[in-house]
């Protein structure tokens, strides 16, 4: 975080920590939030620091190996799908990467679960 950031957050008369309370509505959500981002800054795979100097082609690779990565991150600590959507968000704010399967995820995944009847979606 910046200095000027800090300095500035500081100087506020609203804490910075209850605000976020207030703007993601209550504390069990910012903690969660916190929990999930934890999940992808401690694992070395989400370093894109050097993502503007890759091909396009190494930069789609690296986006797919790290949306790879979220997925079996969810499975790992079997996420719920509300959380496995918020960690797929958060995974692409801190990396400015977006997923290469964005568009599976929401829209064919959901889609296809629609032609199945509850048997068949608790089956597969």
């Amino acid at each position: 975080m910046s200095f000027r950031l800090t300095k500035e957050r500081n100087g506020s008369p609203v804490p910075s920590r209850e605000l976020a309370y207030v703007l993601h509505k209550n504390k069990n959500t910012v903690e969660n939030l916190e929990r999930l981002e934890q999940l992808l800054v401690q694992d070395p795979t989400f370093n894109h620091e050097k993502m503007n100097y890759l091909t396009r082609g190494e930069q789609y690779k690296r986006a797919m190996q790290m949306s790879a990565k979220v997925e079996i991150i969810a499975r790992r600590n079997r996420l719920g799908d509300e959380d496995t959507e918020q960690l797929r968000l958060i995974f692409q704010g801190i990396t400015s990467c977006s997923a290469s399967t964005t568009l599976h995820t929401l829209m064919f995944i959901k889609n296809l679960g629609l032609l199945f009847t509850d048997e068949q979606q608790k089956k597969w």
